[in-house]
Order: C-alpha cells, then structure tokens, then sequence
C-alpha cells in the first residue's frame, strides 16, 4: 500500500454532525526500507485533502480545488472509504514535483467560499523514518519474525523526528486492511519517537504485512472561521487549514514458520555474512557452531562459550554433571515451536559408536512463549561405568 495516508481525515471521525475540521496541502517523500537502518527514496508526491464528518459527495461542496504559486487548478475527489475529500499525485524526483507544483503560498478553495491561503515554503521534510524491530531479522528485503515472536508479541521502534506534527506507525495486512495504528503528536525540537508494541497473534505466520511510518512537519497553520466559511467548524478547536512536508517509509513483515527460515532469521538478526550463517560456522572462532547458538538461546554476535546456570539460567550450552554417585543429570532449553529436534545422549567415550539414547523421562517447565526448561536424571552405575560423557545433539528436520 504505497501511498500517502489520509491521517488528517481520521482525526475528526466521532463527530456527530457534518463539518470540517481540517484541510491542507502536504508534499511527502517515499522510502523503502529493506534492512536494518537502510532506507531507500523511491517516489516524491503531492497531496491535498479536506477531513471531516459527516462529509459526502457534495459537503462542503462538490467543487473543492488548489492551485499551487506557478499556476493551474487541481481537483479533489470525494474518497468514500476515508469520508473526505482528496488529490494525489507523484513524481520521479523532486524537480518534478517542484516544477508542477512550486514552493511558496497555495489558494485553496471549497466551493464558492473565499481562497484560502496555504504556505509551504522551500522544502523542509523532516528526517526519514527507519524501524528497528525487537525481534527478527532482514532476510530478501523482509523483516522476517519467527512464529513464536509473533505468537507473543514484539515491539517496533523507530528513529527520533526532528518535526512538528504528527508521527504515525500503521500495519497493513495481504488484504490491505489496516490493523494497527499508532499516532502521536509532537512539537518542533521534541525529539520523539515512536514505540509500537505489536499485539499477540496480529501478525499471523505465512501472511505478508506492511508497515508504514510516517513523520510529518507542520510549516503553516491557519484557523478558520464559520463567519468567513460557512462550513467550518464552530467549536473552540475550529478548522485548521495546514501546509505540511513529509517523510513516510514503507517496509514488509512476513511470520516464518519453517525451521530453517527461523534460523535464517536468527543469522541474518545477527548481521552474519552468508559464509558465516551456516548451521555449522562459528564466526568469532569460539567453537560453539550457530546452530548450538540459536538452539540454546545464546548470543550470535559475538564470542559466546557460556553454560547454563543450574535451575535458573536461560541461556547457555546445556549443563551436564553428576551430582550425586548414580546419578547423570542433563539441564538445558529448549525453542518452543522451533521445529528444532533435541537429542540428548550418553556414552561411554567420545568416539561415535558409543553414544546411546538416555532412558529416563524428562522434566519440561516453560519459562516463557518462546523458551522451556529441560531436565534429565539419567540414572548410572559408576562400578559398571567407570567414566560417563554426556551431549545434546540438535539438529534441523
């Protein structure tokens, strides 16, 4: 859904009568964002709109037009599915765009009632938005969350606007529903940003998402008043005519459900090249192959050689000790829904024949959506077994 919002129309939907409480003109820049604090300019546009309630095809009027500093007259069209009034229109770059549309003072006129005066200014957009999110990771210009993060709920953060006005996260899904929208209003210099936490179970695996981000930059305000303008508002808020500029990012979210793809998200979440996100590499030369990182909940950017600690510790290279004389005890976590397959053994020596399956039953507790704790207490025979090795192979299905 690449395409500017209709923010200022939603603001004023729970009145009761028809009246109009905001209008403006706005200029927007359009970025993808495909990785992590990489953003990219795709697209420059214009808009124009008139927000209310109670608004149809003939209220305020059905002749409802601007015409920017450098000449011509641009019709809004009455959008029903938003309930205003509205013009878009894009361009290749901004030379484009400047030259159908100049900076400097605008005439906005509804119906027959008098111009009114719209400054945008030489071009002041503010920074560009960029998302960094609390779970997954960029894969093929995705930002791919594993199921489990999805199940339980993750968070979106995004970058500080220098602007005044409004900052907006909306979520989209394959259907271009909108399910998730999340508005602020800042001042100029505030220095804020968004954090958006994405509910339980919005985002659904094997479906594709749409974020979108918006930072606006309000540069002209002006009230109107139901004594000059028929239609306006007469409450204490009134009708605000607004010249804005903009900056929106558009960036995807897909669930993965697939053992191997949440692995990839793991390595890519890490920022691993692609020689060094195999199963099996061990890029910072610890030893410890990533697939053992990921199974166990361990760091996978940097040097990790950690072990669990006893009945309390949620992450690290499984424990495995003998506490008492005839008993071999096994503690370690577990990916909830990871497809991983976990198999713990016992041998005698350390060369391949020797590595048997464990006979006792193990002891699951969850420690959270995404992890659980795994005990086992392997009875042994010191007489009979001399010296007892132990592992937890974990392999990909």
């Amino acid at each position: 859904m690449k395409s500017s919002h209709l923010l200022l129309l939603f603001l004023c939907s729970s009145l009761a009568h028809a009246e109009v409480v905001n209008l403006g003109i706005g200029k927007t820049r359009y970025y993808d964002q495909t990785s992590r604090a990489i953003t990219q300019l795709y697209d420059f546009g214009i808009s124009a709109f008139i927000g209310g309630s109670g608004l149809d095809g003939t209220t305020p009027s059905s002749n409802n037009r601007f015409s920017p500093p450098n000449g011509g007259t641009f019709n809004l069209g009455f959008q029903s599915g938003y309930g205003g009034w509205y013009y878009e229109e894009f361009f290749a770059d901004q030379s484009a765009l400047n030259a159908a549309h100049a900076n400097g003072t605008y005439s906005f006129l509804v119906g027959s009632s008098p111009p009114i005066s719209i400054s945008l200014p030489s071009n002041a957009y503010p920074n560009v938005p960029v998302v960094e999110s609390s779970a997954g990771g960029w894969i093929g210009g995705l930002l791919c969350i594993g199921a489990p993060s999805a199940a339980g709920g993750f968070q979106l953060t995004t970058n500080v606007s220098n602007g005044s006005g409004f900052l907006t996260l909306e979520i989209f899904d394959d259907n271009n529903t909108r399910l998730l929208n999340e508005v602020i209003q800042v001042n100029i210099n505030h220095d804020q940003r968004l954090v958006v936490a994405v509910p339980p179970g919005l985002i659904v695996p094997g479906r594709l998402y749409s974020v979108e981000v918006e930072f606006d930059h309000v540069v002209s305000t002006t009230l109107l008043s139901p004594s000059t303008h028929s239609w306006a508002s007469s409450s204490p808020a009134g009708t605000v005519a607004f010249g804005l500029f903009s900056s929106r990012t558009y960036m995807e979210i897909y669930a993965v459900t697939n053992p191997t793809q949440q692995f990839e998200v793991f390595t890519a979440r890490n920022e691993l090249s692609p020689a060094q996100s195999t199963t099996t590499a061990t890029p910072f030369s610890d030893g410890v192959p990533n697939l053992l990182k990921y199974a166990f909940n361990m760091s996978g950017s940097r040097s990790d050689v950690s072990i669990l600690k006893p009945s309390t510790g949620e992450s690290g290279l499984p424990r495995i000790e003998s506490p008492t004389s005839s008993v071999f005890r096994f503690e370690f976590v577990r990916r909830v829904g990871s497809g991983l397959i976990y198999t713990p053994q016992k041998g005698s020596n350390l060369q391949a024949p020797s590595w048997l399956p464990l006979t006792a039953s193990p002891t699951v507790t969850p420690i959270n959506a995404e992890w659980e704790r795994v005990i086992y207490e392997e009875p042994y025979n010191p007489t009979l077994t001399p010296q007892l090795f132990g592992r937890v192979q974990v392999s990909l299905p």
